[in-house]
């Protein structure tokens, strides 16, 4: 799927601020602009085309390999990073920004190793049942927390509502009056998080949920899982994310676990609620893999 923001694509660009860049592209590619633009309006020049507008969208940061190798090995669908961020969203990420974080965020904590082995929540191979996506601290100058995320898809989804995945806050009061978890950040780092809920998880509480986890993963929070499954409608037309409720690891003011999930496919859409409309033996737990301990930062 393309840039859901259509109102800031290409073709919206004035021309003289498009002939303006040209301009300033020309000298540095001197003899050779003629070729690059012969291979760029060639139909066999498409991997060429991919490489260019990844390394602008990139502003031109380097791959690193770690994210090379676990691209190729999770996934397009399932993988999210810089590029997307700027593809998807018109956020650009600059390097000031990486070289700030308390760890540099741009190397992919899990190796071969990890993606390639059996999953322990349901047996798979990690590759296949994860996905993984480079987390914001903020989203267009602003703290990236749940409530905004929410507010965003909110209106995002009139404007382009054939495109951009829907998210409905049910069961209680909006999001953005149930303090405390409506103000955590995501951290700017990676997540690589279990596509659906735990098997065998349901009917259980949150204490024997939590039992089931290994050591090596832990419940997300309400906004990590949002971002995910936002990400993950984004980037496939049949995600493989939660039909049934997801318990994360943020509480409410009256002490009960935010959920998200219940993905419903035809619309395009997902909810987060305080409680679910039916009862609690439908609600499963999400999970994410913990960052290795030479990664663990405050982040």
């Amino acid at each position: 799927m393309g840039n859901v923001l259509k109102g800031r694509t290409i073709w919206q660009v004035p021309t003289g601020k498009l002939l303006a860049a040209v301009n300033l592209l020309a000298p540095e590619l001197g003899e050779g602009a003629w070729g690059v633009v012969e291979v760029l309006g060639d139909r066999k020049g498409k991997e060429f085309r991919e490489h260019a507008a990844r390394f602008l969208l990139r502003c031109g940061i380097d791959v690193l390999e770690s994210e090379k190798v676990a691209r190729a090995m999770v996934g397009e669908e399932r993988f999210w990073s810089i590029e997307e961020w700027a593809r998807f969203y018109g956020e650009f990420i600059s390097e000031k920004k990486i070289c700030s974080a308390p760890v540099f965020p741009l190397v992919f904590p899990w190796g071969k190793e990890v993606l390639s082995s059996s999953c322990p929540l349901c047996g798979g191979v990690v590759r296949y049942c994860h996905s993984a996506f480079l987390g914001l601290d903020c989203l267009y100058g602003d703290p990236l927390t749940l409530s905004r995320w929410c507010e965003l898809h909110r209106s995002y989804s009139e404007a382009y509502s054939e495109e951009f995945p829907r998210i409905i806050v049910v069961s209680g009061e909006p999001v953005s009056s149930e303090r405390p978890f409506q103000d955590v950040t995501i951290g700017f780092r990676w997540y690589l998080l279990h596509q659906a809920i735990i098997p065998e998880s349901r009917n259980r509480t949150y204490h024997e949920q939590r039992m089931l986890l290994p050591p090596e993963y832990e419940v997300p929070s309400a906004a990590v899982e949002a971002v995910k499954n936002t990400l993950l409608v984004l980037r496939s037309d049949r995600p493989k994310i939660n039909t049934a409720y997801a318990r994360c690891s943020d509480l409410t003011a009256d002490g009960r676990h935010v959920l998200v999930g219940n993905f419903e496919r035809t619309v395009r859409r997902f909810s987060v609620a305080v409680r679910p409309p039916g009862n609690y033996a439908d609600v499963g737990l999400a999970a994410s893999r913990r960052l290795p301990d030479d990664k663990v930062s405050s982040v």
